[in-house]
C-alpha cells in the first residue's frame, strides 16, 4: 500500500488560524486528539475532472449510528503509529489506508493531497459504542488521477462509486455536506446552488453547535 505526500504544509501550518494546532496530542487510543478528546479526522474530496463527479461511499446501516446509509468522502479518524510520528505523515498515512479500504483508490506521491481552505475545519459527533464522541474533520484534495472503478473493502461502509456532487450532497452528514460545499461551490449551476443553500445552510449550523458544545471554533459558511 502506497501513502501519500501532504503538500502545500508548510504553508498550511504557517496561517495563523491554525490555533488548534498547538492542542494535538497522540491519544492512548491510537488516534490523534485535540485538547480535552476532541478527535481529528481526515477525508479526501476526489474529483473526475472530466465529468465533475465526486468520489463517495455510503456507510453501512449500525443501530444508533446517526449516519446511517448516508453518503460520505473516504476517510476517518488520523491514526499514529509510533508516538513520535509526524501529524502530516500520521494524517497521509491513514487517509490512504482508509481510501484503499473503502474505494480501492491507491494514493502515493504521484497523487499528493492538497489541503482545502476550511477554516476552522467543521465539527463531526457521532456514537461510538455508547459514547458521544466529536471530531475535528480536516478536508483535502486529492490530485487527479485517472478513473477507475471503485469498489468498497471496508465493513463500515456498503458501496463505492462517483456520483453527481448535487445529487449526494443532501444526502451526506453535516460536515460532508459543509466540505463539498465549500469545495466544489463555484462547479455547481445556478439552480443546483439554489437549491442546495437550505441544506449547507442546515449543516453549517449544526457543525457549529457541535464545536461550541466542546469549546472548538465553529466552521464558517465562507462556502457561500
Amino acid at each position: 500500500m502506497g501513502s501519500a505526500v501532504i503538500e502545500d504544509w508548510g504553508t498550511w501550518l504557517a496561517d495563523q488560524r491554525h490555533s488548534w494546532i498547538a492542542h494535538v496530542r497522540a491519544g492512548g487510543d491510537g488516534f490523534f486528539q485535540i485538547g480535552s478528546g476532541v478527535g481529528l479526522g481526515a477525508v479526501a474530496l476526489c474529483v473526475d475532472e472530466f465529468t465533475g463527479d465526486i468520489l463517495v461511499v455510503r456507510k453501512s446501516v449500525r443501530p444508533g449510528y446517526e449516519f446511517s446509509n448516508l453518503y460520505a468522502l473516504p476517510g476517518g479518524m488520523i491514526r499514529w503509529r509510533t508516538a513520535t510520528e509526524a501529524l502530516r505523515d500520521a494524517i497521509a498515512g491513514s487517509l490512504s489506508s482508509r481510501c484503499e479500504r473503502e474505494t480501492g483508490l491507491l494514493l502515493s506521491c504521484e497523487t499528493p493531497l492538497i489541503p482545502i481552505d476550511l477554516f476552522p475545519p467543521p465539527t463531526t459527533r457521532y456514537l461510538a459504542r455508547g459514547v458521544v464522541r466529536h471530531t475535528l474533520v480536516l478536508p483535502f484534495r486529492v490530485a487527479r488521477v485517472r478513473r477507475f472503478v471503485p469498489h468498497a473493502g471496508d465493513a463500515s461502509v456498503t458501496e463505492a462509486s462517483w456520483q453527481p456532487p448535487a445529487v449526494v450532497l443532501p444526502a451526506m452528514a453535516p460536515a460532508n455536506r459543509v466540505i463539498l460545499a465549500h469545495g466544489l461551490w463555484s462547479r455547481l449551476s445556478a439552480t443546483a446552488r439554489r437549491e442546495l443553500v437550505p441544506c449547507v445552510q442546515e449543516a453549517v449550523g449544526v457543525c457549529a453547535e457541535w464545536a461550541r458544545s466542546v469549546g472548538v471554533a465553529p466552521v464558517s459558511h465562507s462556502w457561500s
